[in-house]
């Protein structure tokens, strides 16, 4: 063993500092293959930074090792922001291997994923990104093998947009790697682990397999397959895939069409990458109008003669002359007015606070908005027409995952219907504010220019809390998210910076609009 190897750790304050540069705080969590560490690099103002170390144990098995070095190949191959980045490799004095990598401070997808299933624009948005980091790694050479909702890392950005993550590529397949293993052994987790892996014959399209059950999973909650029975990965006749309206009845049906192929039993039957999939899943979720067809284009004619061209002119100016007699003596009957629209003005009211007290007069703002911690916010809503106002506000509790629905008005022994001339403030007294936990909330308004019999039934079933209901059984959660589900759509907006107002307008009369508010 050389000298190199023999200073590579030493001991301070208890604790281990690896190459005197990066010093060991605690452990994160471990495998059956190793155990990850949180560390500092003194060398970059103590950046922390993460250091996984092979498990004595496997250090004789062949396999194992070589799996651990492709691990650091894998990603000094990849240079994607969605994949977490290699910076430094190393052999303890025993001979055992580490890595070193980047943290990702944030929470795992497993961690993210409400009961029910997320918003659709978020599991969107996640869906793509996992889709580009998936693509850049297959375009190096390299497949995951272990796509699951643990090895995802959710992060969120200053400006409070949330950010994918892939890790723990500890079992990845590599093309023409130089630390080639004697064979290939059946790695990865059963519940995501597609049919040929199963039975040893990895490959990109295996990955593809991995990422339908996941998207899955962000829409509904669930897995496609039964937990208990490993069948539908022995025979195409057992893999059945359960329809995801089967458990969130106002996803659009192409959804379940794109999330068939991509599960089919057969590498072959599945799209031709992970970014196909991804396109067709995002645009299935939100689907776009049909553009109708463009009008036939009539050829022109030749050009006519003169004597022809002549008579055509003076049939044309007798048939004006008559024309402007007619109408002299009748007056034409006026057109039907066009469809009635719903529309409904929105503004948001910011009042800002410092050192507990408040700070400046409140601020009208239109649009979505960045509201710092301990600040102040209240809506009015102004209608252009009599109609029936709610408002609801979806939380999802952090260490539950569980999904509940606040109404925030009308309050238990108010109507929501509202005249044309009013202004409903939401909350009518006082404020929100919020916790000191940075995030999203997303304020969902429905305005109606008819009384919501359907919406008020379920109301009447939720918890009332003081005077405010809220929906927190799974069931009614499922039933209001339908609801919203049918009309949300077709909602037009506009904004007037003079008057600092949202217009929301809908051909429909019912409109469902999501307001999006990032607090830190």
């Amino acid at each position: 063993m050389s000298s190199d190897v023999e200073q590579e750790v030493r001991q301070e304050d208890g604790k281990p500092v690896l190459k005197n540069r990066y010093a060991v705080e605690r452990e994160l969590g471990r495998g059956g293959m190793s155990v990850v560490y949180l560390a500092h690099d003194r060398k970059l103002l103590n950046k922390p930074v993460v250091v996984k170390v092979l498990l004595e144990k496997q250090n004789q098995n062949e396999w194992v090792r070589k799996k651990f070095m492709q691990e650091m190949e894998a990603l000094a191959r990849i240079d994607h922001p969605g994949i977490i980045s290699i910076l430094d490799y190393g052999d303890l004095p025993n001979g055992t291997q580490y890595l070193v990598m980047q943290y990702v401070e944030g929470r795992t997808l497993r961690d993210t994923i409400p009961e029910g299933g997320m918003e659709m624009s978020r599991a969107s948005n996640f869906i793509r990104q996992i889709g580009q980091a998936l693509s850049a790694a297959h375009g190096k050479g390299v497949w995951h093998r272990d796509l699951k909702p643990e090895n995802i890392m959710i992060s969120t950005l200053a400006g409070g947009e949330e950010h994918v993550k892939l890790i723990d590529f500890g079992i990845a397949g590599i093309k023409d790697s130089v630390f080639a293993a004697s064979k290939t052994n059946v790695a990865g987790s059963l519940t995501y682990m597609a049919p040929e892996q199963f039975a040893g014959q990895p490959s990109a399209s295996s990955d593809l397999y991995a990422f339908a059950i996941v998207a899955y999973e962000m829409l509904t909650g669930r897995i496609p397959f039964p937990e208990d029975s490993l069948t539908h990965l022995a025979s195409p006749d057992m893999a059945q895939v359960t329809p995801l309206r089967t458990y969130r009845p106002e996803l659009p049906e192409a959804v379940d069409t794109v999330m068939r192929r991509a599960l089919s039993f057969q590498p072959e039957a599945r799209h031709r990458s992970v970014n196909e999939f991804a396109a067709e899943i995002t645009s299935a979720l939100y689907p776009r109008p049909a553009t109708p067809a463009p009008a036939p284009v009539t050829p022109p004619a030749p050009p006519p003669s003169r004597r022809l061209f002549a008579g055509l002119l003076l049939a044309a100016l007798l048939l004006a002359a008559a024309a402007f007699y007619a109408y002299s003596r009748w007056k034409p009957t006026p057109a039907p007015p066009a469809a009635s629209r719903i529309a409904l003005h929105y503004s948001m009211i910011l009042q800002r606070v410092r050192d507990g007290a408040d700070f400046g007069p409140p601020i009208r703002a239109i649009g979505e908005m960045l509201v710092e911690h301990g600040h102040k916010l209240a809506f009015e809503f102004q209608p252009a027409h009599d109609g029936y106002l709610y408002v609801m506000n979806r939380a999802e509790d952090k260490q539950s995952g569980r999904t509940t629905w606040v109404v925030l008005h009308p309050m238990a022994t108010e109507s929501p219907r509202l005249a044309g001339a009013a202004v409903a403030r939401v909350p009518a007294e006082n404020w929100f504010r919020f916790d000191e936990a940075a995030g999203v909330e997303m304020i969902t308004v429905v305005w109606s220019d008819q009384p919501l019999p359907e919406l008020d039934s379920l109301i009447q079933k939720a918890t009332l809390r003081g005077k405010t209901a809220v929906f927190d059984s799974e069931d009614l959660v499922k039933q209001l998210t339908y609801f919203l589900g049918k009309y949300r759509d077709q909602v037009q907006v506009s904004k007037n910076e003079a008057a600092k107002q949202t217009e929301l307008r809908s051909p429909k009369g019912v409109l469902v609009y999501q307001i999006r508010l990032e607090h830190q």
